[in-house]
């Protein structure tokens, strides 16, 4: 997100609208990004204690969360569907 400005509220509430699913971490416009790349590390290699690194390790267990979710959420729609399957062979 852009150090000043309302830009990415905007764009936020643009994909809630659309019911798009937005990660609630915003990664901020930090020189870690920048300065880690450089010379080849991640924001949490670079400065392992830094703000960075802990929006990095929020965006991560965020996807994490939500895969597992996914990966659930997928089970019982399987499991469903195979029950449906079942008591259609009778």
């Amino acid at each position: 997100m852009p150090a000043v400005g309302t830009r990415h509220e905007q764009a936020r509430e643009l994909l809630n609208r659309l019911q798009i699913p937005v990660c609630p971490v915003m990664l901020g416009n930090r020189a870690v990004f920048g300065d880690s790349g450089a010379v080849g590390q991640a924001a949490q290699e670079y400065d392992e204690r830094g703000k960075g690194a802990s929006e990095i390790l929020q965006v991560y267990k965020y996807i994490l969360s939500t895969l597992v979710q996914l990966k659930d959420k997928d089970k019982q729609e399987h499991h469903e569907h195979q029950s449906e399957l079942n008591r259609a062979a009778g």
